[in-house]
């Protein structure tokens, strides 16, 4: 009998903490779109509801008539509320998802969270870098593992603040592993041609910005792209297209689309 309640404790604890950090662990909503005048309680202040704005868990959603409101998850869900109200954390994990998103929606809502929720923790610096363990990741165009189709591909990094001396744009070649170039200079952009002997069609390739014109290669860390060949840019047509009709939905204008085909999707061109 003494076995018994000790293994129903037992339980009734394990149980109680599951829940509890299955609460505790929730993420934040982040309001993706909205429409009319709709604001969120915190604590004793209120705010007026805009694009990015976290929903945290003792938040209060209200919404007046004719508001909506568009959330999403980190899981790439996005929910709707169009009834007036007050919709607390708790509530608004009731809502159902947008039922049959398409794949190219999920990879926009996940990132469209990734991004909201970045700018929340801040994990950028103020000269908006990235820092990963001890490494400035400087990097910003071509994104990590993208696929890049053009005659000419622009390198794009962050600046350090105040700092004088040149960067130094490592590209290196994925098949063989050979540092192709080390270019020196005091810009945060560069622009090499396509030319089939530095940069070929069809090959992989990696590169950083570093400090030193003499980096270790195996401790300096590489965002990767991959060159499509024209054969390969026409194949992800139908995609592309899709994707497109998709982000003028959701408002963007060109200059945008491109952005996020490329930050998103991963394909630049």
């Amino acid at each position: 009998m003494e076995n018994i309640r000790k293994i129903a404790k037992t339980s009734l604890f394990l149980l109680v903490t599951f829940l509890s950090l299955n609460l505790f662990s929730q993420d934040d909503f982040y309001v993706n779109k909205f429409e009319g005048i709709p604001y969120l309680k915190v604590n004793d202040s209120i705010k007026q509801v805009t694009k990015g704005l976290p929903i945290k868990k003792n938040d209060v959603l209200t919404l007046n008539d004719d508001d909506i409101v568009h959330f999403i998850n980190k899981e790439g869900d996005e929910h709707i509320i169009d009834n007036p109200g007050d919709y607390s954390y708790s509530k608004l994990l009731e809502v159902p998802a947008i039922e049959n998103p398409s794949s190219f929606t999920k990879t926009y809502i996940n990132w469209m969270w990734g991004k909201f929720r970045n700018n929340k923790v801040d994990k950028r610096s103020r000269s908006g870098y990235v820092v990963r363990g001890d490494d400035i990741l400087l990097m910003q165009y071509p994104v990590d593992s993208a696929k890049v189709y053009g005659d000419e591909v622009s390198f794009k990094w962050n600046a350090i603040k105040d700092k004088e001396k040149n960067y130094y744009l490592v590209l290196k070649d994925v098949e063989t592993d050979e540092i192709k170039i080390i270019i020196g200079t005091p810009a945060t952009s560069l622009t090499l041609m396509v030319d089939n002997n530095l940069l070929k069609l069809g090959h992989d390739f990696e590169w950083a910005i570093t400090e030193t014109k003499y980096p270790t290669k195996d401790k300096t860390i590489f965002y990767s792209f991959s060159l499509m060949e024209e054969s390969d840019f026409k194949a992800l047509n139908s995609e592309i297209k899709s994707i497109i009709s998709y982000l003028k939905l959701q408002g963007l204008d060109r200059s945008e689309i491109q952005k996020t085909l490329c930050e998103a999707y991963k394909i630049c061109y």
